[in-house]
């Protein structure tokens, strides 16, 4: 998740949620991000490896990192 939020914010200039610490960590536990392409001009279909990457629950997550960086690879063929 931590990778996923780092590569969210290094995409669209602003981390996935944003405000006061309490605020942005219920956001973080009860709200999914805005797509990053509806906050930046990267390609719709970076959408679908960065909200991946940003799953609430682990098991919807990417398994492994080499996973996510095997869809951002694809995604730049």
């Amino acid at each position: 998740y931590q990778l996923g939020a780092v590569l969210y914010e290094l995409f669209t200039g602003r981390p996935p949620f944003e405000g006061k610490p309490a605020k942005a960590m219920h956001r973080v536990l009860h709200e999914a991000p805005t797509p990053p392409s509806e906050v930046a001009d990267v390609p719709e279909t970076l959408d679908d490896v960065l909200l991946t990457a940003l799953e609430k629950e682990k098991r919807a997550r990417y398994e492994s990192v080499l996973y996510l960086r095997d869809a951002l690879r694809d995604l730049r063929d």
